[in-house]
């Protein structure tokens, strides 16, 4: 397996610059660790909606896998509406857990080397060429790499933090991740003699303390900052001249009319850490002049908290629970009423629902600003996906 992987490497350096290649290789290499490597449940899902180029086409997929049931992680669709030249990236999760932890190391090291080469093909003198081989998830055990690199970080920084590092060596020239994160890093002494060249945000949005702590102990560092989670094939990320550029491995028409809204986003890395809902992005007409050729975005309403579609719909981020708190719940649905009326559809673990989930599930309701809330109790996956037409899904979590 260890030659096949480096071999696969290898492939993909060879057509980092044809994307009718790469797209036709990443295809048919995907359906390959389908089938090869058996990746399951969730892994599965996560594969199939990577490189499906629709939400309806990945759902029928999805219902003929077997063990649909435990699809669990985080998905992301990308939808265009061309009456209203609408998109809508859509992103569900439930378990609270970075999604790499969730899925093989062979798919793993497949899906950051397409991220490598997506760095790679950029023309941005800040950013082009950074990554290598070692492209790699910190804590992860991938095949074919040797272990020396990631020695001390195995033994000093836990597990938990779920943090990337670009080019592992004692001395990473790329650290990614979340503020939070590094700053805890920092307590390590071997970490404050680094000298990171870029650091990349993501995750939560970093407050101006945390980026002052940063560079005082990494001064040198270039700060770049990314908008959503590259977890589920679908982000944004700062350049040099601080505009921000949109990259999918889904085919999107470069600066195409319209608004892009963004909905239902958040990260599985941390408990109770994602972007609040409600963010409306319009395409610049017009390449930036750091050279890169993805399309350039303007945010507007950032964490906004929610938004009210054209329709009166209110849509807003209603992800962030604490597992813990969730133990009775094999699965959720929950619906929303342009009245401001939401409805909860659960799936209990033994057919009965706990009153304390149900407690906090209203309570995070209420702060989201719904005034009523309704509760069905479903005994079926299948029957929680049977949802009334009048209402607007915002949220598909299953355990």
């Amino acid at each position: 397996m260890h030659k096949e992987l480096q071999e696969l490497f290898s492939t993909l350096q060879s057509i980092i610059y044809d994307e009718n290649l790469l797209k036709k290789f990443i295809m048919r290499q995907s359906k390959n660790i389908l089938t090869k490597w058996s990746i399951q449940g969730c892994e599965r899902s996560q594969a199939l909606l990577n490189y499906t180029h629709s939400y309806d086409e990945f759902q029928e997929k999805l219902s003929e896998i077997e063990g649909y049931q435990r699809t669990c992680n985080n998905s992301i669709s990308l939808q265009i509406d061309p009456s209203k030249s609408i998109s809508t990236i859509r992103t569900s999760g439930s378990s609270g857990f970075p999604l790499t932890y969730g899925i093989s190391q062979e798919w793993r090291l497949l899906h950051n080397l397409v991220w490598k080469i997506a760095y790679q093909k950029m023309t941005d003198g800040d950013l082009k060429g950074y990554l290598d081989h070692n492209y790699v998830w910190a804590m992860a055990r991938v095949p074919g790499m040797s272990s020396d690199n990631l020695s001390n970080l195995i033994e000093c920084i836990p597990s938990r933090f779920g943090i990337q590092f670009h080019n592992l060596k004692n001395n990473p020239s790329v650290i990614h991740g979340s503020s939070t994160t590094m700053l805890e890093m920092l307590e390590y002494s071997f970490v404050q003699r680094w000298r990171p060249k870029y650091i990349i945000f993501t995750y939560e949005k970093p407050s101006d303390h945390h980026i002052e702590c940063i560079l005082e102990a990494w001064p040198n560092a270039k700060i770049h900052f990314e908008y959503a989670s590259n977890d589920g094939g679908a982000s944004a990320f700062t350049c040099s001249h601080g505009k921000l550029h949109f990259w999918t491995i889904r085919s999107i028409p470069s600066h195409r009319s319209g608004n892009l809204r963004v909905t239902d986003l958040w990260n599985t890395a941390t408990n109770f850490v994602g972007y609040e809902c409600g963010d409306l992005v319009e395409w610049e007409d017009h390449d930036c002049e750091c050279g890169l050729k993805f399309p350039t975005l303007t945010v507007q309403g950032r964490k906004s908290g929610s938004i009210t579609l054209e329709n009166g719909t209110k849509i807003s981020q209603l992800c962030p629970f604490n597992s813990e708190q969730m133990e009775g719940i094999k699965a959720l649905k929950v619906y929303v009423h342009p009245n401001n009326k939401a409805l909860i559809k659960v799936v209990p673990q033994e057919n009965k629902l706990p009153n304390s989930d149900f407690l906090n599930l209203c309570q995070h309701l209420q702060e989201m600003g719904f005034e009523t809330t309704e509760l069905a109790v479903c005994h079926s996956i299948a029957e929680l996906r049977e949802g009334p037409t009048k209402f607007k899904v915002v949220v598909d979590m299953r355990r």
